[in-house]
């Protein structure tokens, strides 16, 4: 239940049984949620038609490749189980709280990890090499998501897409790419023993901040479907609306 970013509606786990024998499972969601749903769940609140419950078999997909993908798990030293431990963080926040900042490391390392189940380890390409093997495999352009955040982004922090030598790539800032602006970040937040890194991140400031971390939160809930092979729809934390998961031509759900 975890994987589905503790959904605030119950999951029914249905069962028939035939002359004692299993003869049906099948999972449902409770139509009218327990709690109010914000975007701290991506399993969407609405069905593909916007009716008030999700498609049952949606739903039923959903569990059934985690099921599939949780038992490939075990032959693979766990490496998916930490990765939804780390999206689990307590610093995810819940209905009501946004996440902190601290839970970009855990966002970021789960990130990684989900990465590397997808392309294989990457010891030597670097964080930005993971960032765009991430973008790569869910099909999400490697640019700043939102156009306004992108333009000021670019014109007043410059130093997002500064390489390793301090040298900053204008071509990548000029189109307000992604995958550079993550990784540096990223490294930011693991040396904050340098005081260089810890006065990036406070010259961000809190709304860039908090903006970073709903784009890495939502890089990480695509990347947990991808790597289960879910191919139905979701919740954008960044739009606000029910879309289909960016790697599938259509959703067979909304037809």
């Amino acid at each position: 239940m975890g994987w589905v970013d503790h959904c605030v509606s119950p999951v029914f786990h249905i069962k028939g049984y035939r002359n004692g024998r299993l003869a049906y499972r099948g999972y449902e969601l409770h139509p009218y949620a327990t709690a109010p749903r914000d975007r701290f769940s991506w399993l969407p609140k609405y069905g593909p038609d916007e009716t008030s419950a999700v498609h049952g078999d949606m739903v039923s997909h959903a569990f059934t490749v985690f099921s599939d993908a949780w038992a490939a798990n075990r032959a693979s030293r766990g490496v998916l189980h930490i990765a939804l431990q780390m999206l689990r963080s307590k610093e995810k926040g819940g209905p009501g709280s946004s996440p902190s900042i601290l839970y970009l490391r855990d966002a970021f390392g789960a990130i990684s990890i989900l990465t590397s189940i997808l392309v294989g380890p990457n010891p030597r390409g670097g964080r930005r090499q993971t960032m765009i093997d991430c973008l790569g495999h869910l099909e999400v352009p490697d640019e700043i998501p939102d156009p306004e955040s992108r333009r000021y982004l670019s014109k007043n922090h410059q130093e997002l897409w500064s390489a390793r030598n301090g040298v900053v790539r204008e071509s990548e800032r000029r189109k307000g790419t992604l995958a550079r602006p993550l990784a540096n970040v990223q490294n930011w937040l693991l040396h904050l023993d340098d005081p260089s890194n810890s006065a990036r991140l406070l010259e961000l400031g809190s709304p860039r901040q908090s903006y970073f971390v709903e784009v890495t939160t939502w890089l990480a809930d695509l990347m947990s479907m991808r790597a289960v092979g879910y191919e139905g729809t979701y919740f954008s934390r960044l739009t606000g609306s029910v879309e289909a998961v960016p790697w599938i031509a259509e959703c067979q759900w909304s037809r």
